[in-house]
């Protein structure tokens, strides 16, 4: 083992600049994998146990009070699909976002009162907060995270008397009123205040968080047609339900608000998986060339009683050092990166994601990684079992080796660098092919890189498209 080690040694020295670069590329792809992985495998768990935490309901209900009596109530309750319900109150109400970028937009909102207490969908803030007064409210993060909102910054809001501006208390987590893109987004007001703007709006609604028995369900069509054949005859002469009652799963909210957190995923681990490609190439190509031009040395060694076994180990025991300290590095750079991360995918989910360390996903990213370079680095290196001695001394000649002369320099016109660069390349075609794909898969991992980084973290509105 000793001798092993001192010849994977004596490699190492002998080409520090390819050992450099060559760990540099497994830093980057360690990093990416781990980052991929941690992504694909904890972000979407890390949504269901905050749901659990917070006993977010299978789904929701909404009816416009107009339209809503006890019995409404109690045909929700006694569905045989629903296994429990709890209700509440809540005022719609368009508002006029003002966002960081000073760029102004209507968005749909929901009001709550922040003094009920709940036991299903229940609510938690985020960060620090202040108490509520009746000149003050409580934000869904998003504002935060999406719009720049700062607490003691304002919101302006007319329920129908009259524009009122209410100073930021806080940021709060609200899983079905998270984003713009599944609806609706919160705001919670203090009791009195709640309950005088309940009365001077016309637009209050009854909120039904419902578990369901089954995960598909026809509830929110059966209460429409509830509410039409017994609640209201205005409604049975032409009025149209279609926009008033509405429903929202929470499989549907959790595809909303962790869908682009898995296509970056899956795209961080498929950018590394070619760039450990790329790794390999370039492990196959200096095993092939190191055995061209240490021939002599590999037949000396043989000769004075080291075996292809040890010689194979060497090498493989070389890239596998490599492999594992820029893995290693890698790995540990991915948690140094990964609240960036989270800060970028929160302008789009509003999950405030904070990931511990994941030792499975630690070993499963650096396990990937030696396998595929052992893999690679084991058959590269099956010549050397094959190479005789008294051959690897004269330099790997048998008897006749010569190569087909493309471009003689006497027959062909031209500048002599370039002829001579064609007649390498042409020479050595392999590892012509080598440099080509090396270099295209590394242009197209770098430019995909750099596209997906602008569109999801700096310009998201061909996502939001």
């Amino acid at each position: 083992m000793n001798k092993i080690f001192m010849l994977t040694i004596a490699n190492i020295r002998k080409s520090k600049g390819h050992t450099i670069s060559l760990g540099i590329m497994f830093v980057i792809a360690a990093l990416m994998f781990n980052l991929g992985l941690l992504m694909f495998l904890n972000y979407n768990s890390y949504f269901d146990k905050m749901t659990e935490e917070l006993n977010i309901s299978d789904c929701y209900i909404t009816v416009p009070y107009k339209y809503y009596d006890d019995s409404v109530l109690d045909f929700i309750k006694n569905h045989s699909n629903v296994k429990e319900t709890a209700s509440e109150s809540f005022l719609p109400q368009e508002v006029s976002i003002i966002a960081k970028n000073d760029k102004e937009f209507q968005k749909n909102m929901v009001f709550f009162n922040a003094d009920i207490k709940r036991d299903i969908a229940k609510i938690k803030f985020i960060g620090e907060h202040l108490p509520l007064n009746d000149n003050s409210i409580y934000l869904g993060y998003y504002f935060n995270a999406g719009w720049g909102y700062q607490i003691g910054d304002t919101i302006k809001v007319d329920f129908g008397g009259g524009e009122k501006e209410y100073a930021i208390q806080g940021f709060i987590e609200d899983t079905f009123f998270a984003t713009p893109e599944i609806g609706f987004l919160s705001g919670y007001l203090s009791d009195n205040e709640f309950q005088r703007l309940s009365k001077i709006s016309e637009k209050k609604c009854v909120i039904f968080y419902t578990n369901l028995h089954k995960d598909i369900t026809t509830v929110e069509t059966e209460v429409n047609e509830y509410i039409v054949n017994n609640v209201s005859a205005e409604i049975g002469n032409g009025v149209n339900l279609t926009n008033a009652v509405w429903c929202m799963h929470l499989t549907m909210c959790k595809l909303g608000r962790t869908m682009m957190a898995s296509l970056v995923a899956v795209i961080l681990v498929a950018i590394s998986a070619i760039i450990v490609i790329i790794c390999t190439i370039v492990i196959r190509f200096r095993i092939k060339n190191s055995i061209e031009e240490d021939m002599v040395k590999i037949g000396s060694l043989k000769a004075i009683g080291y075996t292809s076994r040890q010689i194979i180990s060497s090498i493989m025991l070389q890239f596998l050092i490599i492999a594992i300290i820029g893995g290693v590095i890698g790995i540990a750079l991915s948690y140094s990166v990964l609240p960036g991360v989270s800060e970028s995918l929160a302008h789009q989910s509003a999950l405030k994601w904070e990931q511990g360390i994941d030792h499975l996903d630690n070993i499963i990213s650096l396990a990937v990684i030696l396998l595929l370079v052992t893999l690679i680095s084991f058959t590269s290196t099956r010549r050397i079992r094959k190479l005789n001695p008294v051959i690897a001394l004269r330099g790997g000649i048998r008897t006749h080796n010569f190569r087909k002369n493309h471009l003689p320099l006497e027959k062909t016109k031209g500048a002599l660098s370039f002829i001579l660069g064609m007649k390498l390349i042409l020479q050595n075609k392999k590892q012509s092919v080598m440099i080509f794909i090396i270099t295209l898969a590394i242009t197209f991992t770098g430019a995909f890189a750099l596209i997906m980084f602008y569109n999801t973290a700096i310009d998201t509105t061909t996502f939001a498209a």
